[in-house]
C-alpha cells in the first residue's frame, strides 16, 4: 500500500470510529509528516526503528513536547490500525513532560488586558470566554447562538476535545459582552447553524481556533509583562486556578473544564496559593518581632 492509499484509509478508519472532527486532519498531518521523513513508498516497510528514529528527528529540531507526544500518538495510532503493529507504550513511550508550571494572569494583568480593548469587541468576547469560562480556542471558534442559555446563564460546548460535550456557567458579564457583540457582528448562517464568530472562506464558516489564538498573541506583545510562553490556552489555565482559589470543588472543576480524567485536573492544585497565604507563620504566632 503506498502512502497516499494509507493515510486515506487511516482518516476513513478514524472517521469510522468516531474521533473528534478536529483530532481527524491534525493526525493525518503528523502521521503524514512522519511518512515524509522516512521516504518510504510501501507502508509495509515502516517498523518500530523508523519511528523511534523519527522522535529523534523532532527532538533534535527542539520541537515542543507536546507536539512530539502529539506526533507519537498519532504514529502509534496509524501502526496499529493500518499496518497491525500496535507499539507498546515500553516500546514507544511519550516524553516525560517538565513540571506544569504555566503562566497565570494576575489581577491587574487581567485589568490592563480589558482596560485597553474596549474598541475590539470580538477580540473583548475571545479573551472573556477564555478567562471567565475556561474555554479552549477551537471551543470558542465552533460557538452558536443556540449554545447560549441565557435563561440558565450556561453555555453549551460541544464535541469538543475527544467529542465530550459540556456546559459551563456564564456571567452576567459576558452576556452583556456576547449581545453587545450580536448588535454589531450579525451571527451568520451556515447549513442551518448561526454561529457568532464567522469568517468568510474557513473551514465550516466559523472563524478557526488558530485565528484566535494569533490575535490574542498579537495583542498581549504590547504589554511590559509579555513572556513568550503566553497563549490564549494561558486563559484557561488561569480560570481553573482561580476556581480552586475561590472553594471550586475539583469535582465541579473536572465538569467545568471537560476533562477525562482528574490527574488532568489535580495538576491545577499545586498552583494555588490562597491555602498557602492562610497559613500562620510559625514567629507571627509567637509574637516575635523587631
Amino acid at each position: 500500500m503506498n502512502t497516499n492509499e494509507a493515510l486515506d484509509l487511516f482518516s476513513e478508519r478514524m472517521y469510522d470510529r468516531n474521533l473528534s472532527p478536529r483530532t481527524l486532519p491534525v493526525y493525518r498531518g503528523y502521521v503524514k509528516q512522519y511518512l515524509d521523513f522516512t521516504g518510504v513508498e510501501d507502508v509495509s516497510n515502516l517498523n518500530l526503528s523508523l519511528a523511534q528514529n523519527y522522535v529523534h528527528h523532532m527532538r533534535k529540531k527542539n520541537l515542543a513536547i507536546q507536539t512530539i507526544n502529539a506526533s507519537i500518538s498519532a504514529i502509534r495510532y496509524f501502526s496499529e490500525i493500518i499496518l497491525d503493529q500496535p507499539y507498546s507504550q515500553k516500546q514507544f513511550p511519550r516524553l516525560q513532560k517538565s513540571s506544569f508550571d504555566p503562566f497565570l494572569f494576575s489581577d491587574n494583568q487581567i485589568i490592563e488586558m480589558l482596560s485597553n480593548i474596549e474598541s475590539d469587541i470580538r477580540l473583548r468576547i475571545f479573551i472573556l470566554l477564555g478567562l471567565d469560562c475556561g474555554l479552549r480556542s477551537s471551543e470558542v471558534a465552533g460557538l452558536q447562538i443556540k449554545d447560549i442559555d441565557s435563561q440558565r446563564m450556561l453555555i453549551h460546548i460541544r464535541d469538543s476535545k475527544r467529542r465530550k460535550s459540556r456546559d459551563v456557567k456564564m456571567s452576567q458579564t459576558v452576556l452583556n459582552e456576547l449581545r453587545n457583540y450580536c448588535k454589531v457582528y450579525e451571527p451568520h448562517r451556515i447549513d442551518g447553524n448561526i454561529f457568532l464568530f464567522f469568517s468568510a472562506g474557513s473551514i465550516g464558516g466559523h472563524i478557526s481556533h488558530s485565528h484566535i489564538s494569533h490575535l490574542f498573541k498579537k495583542y498581549v506583545r504590547q504589554f511590559s509583562w509579555y513572556e513568550e510562553d503566553i497563549h490564549f490556552h494561558c486563559l484557561r489555565h488561569t480560570f481553573a486556578t482561580r476556581m480552586l482559589e475561590n472553594g471550586c470543588d475539583i469535582f465541579t472543576l473536572k465538569k467545568l473544564l471537560g476533562h477525562r480524567s482528574f490527574s488532568s485536573t489535580s495538576c491545577y492544585i499545586h498552583l494555588t496559593t490562597s491555602d498557602i497565604q492562610n497559613v500562620v507563620c510559625l514567629t507571627d504566632k509567637l509574637g516575635i518581632t523587631r
